[in-house]
């Protein structure tokens, strides 16, 4: 499963929950060191204001606590920590109006040791 994850890919889906007409595209990169996932949407995009925050437990989008609407806002910190467990690192690209770019990074060496645990 993890071999087929090394392939370059790309792939598009349109998502209607919460903001009708967004398009989330995402893309695994391989390189010598590293495999990097990007997440690419047209959707609201993040305020700055949130940028910096945005990986922590229960940020949401509209930088209230409070579940009214929309995620619980553990999406993001959960996927920092297996990222971070990994040994790899995540950042958030964004601008309000026009979208966002969620990227991480994990070394090739936790994708081949992971890739021979699930052989084994």
């Amino acid at each position: 499963m993890l071999a087929a994850a090394l392939q370059p890919a790309e792939h598009a889906e349109e998502l209607g929950r919460g903001f009708p007409g967004t398009r989330v595209v995402t893309s695994i990169k391989p390189d010598t060191n590293w495999v990097r996932v990007t997440v690419t949407d047209n959707g609201p995009g993040v305020p700055e204001s949130l940028q910096r925050n945005v990986f922590q437990r229960f940020t949401r989008g509209d930088d209230s606590r409070a579940r009214t609407a929309g995620s619980t806002g553990l999406g993001l910190s959960i996927t920092r920590k297996f990222v971070e467990m990994h040994g790899g690192r995540i950042w958030v690209e964004s601008e309000v109006g026009k979208g966002s770019r969620f990227l991480f990074e994990i070394p090739l060496r936790a994708v081949a040791q992971a890739n021979a645990e699930e052989h084994a």
